[in-house]
């Protein structure tokens, strides 16, 4: 069975980056950090995870904890970090292509 939806790995992982990318207090949250950790998709997937966590409203115990936990545990959080930092602007110290560059010949 394939689990991909829309281009992701999975449809909670889609779910989690279209309400992150709709909502602009999370979008410029998600690319602050992203920023802070643009080394490293998996750091800024961890960091991402756990501002949310501290953020949601995290039902604790029936049908609707049970349902919320499997599909947090489905949320592919490193391909959420690989997205934003390709998002990001290069840094100011990236070189950047000169294609356009005159040559004198």
């Amino acid at each position: 069975m394939c689990n991909e939806y829309s281009g992701y790995s999975n449809y909670p992982t889609w779910a989690v980056k279209l309400w992150m990318d709709n909502d602009e207090a999370l979008f410029d949250t998600a690319n602050k950090i992203a920023s802070e950790h643009r080394d490293s998709a998996y750091a800024v997937g961890k960091a991402i995870q756990e501002y949310l966590e501290e953020w949601q409203d995290i039902p604790e115990n029936g049908m609707e904890a049970d349902i919320w936990q499997w599909a947090w545990g489905q949320v592919d959080w490193r391909e959420i970090g690989e997205l934003l930092i390709e998002d990001l602007e290069p840094e100011d110290d990236e070189p950047e292509d000169d294609d356009d560059e005159e040559t004198d010949t």
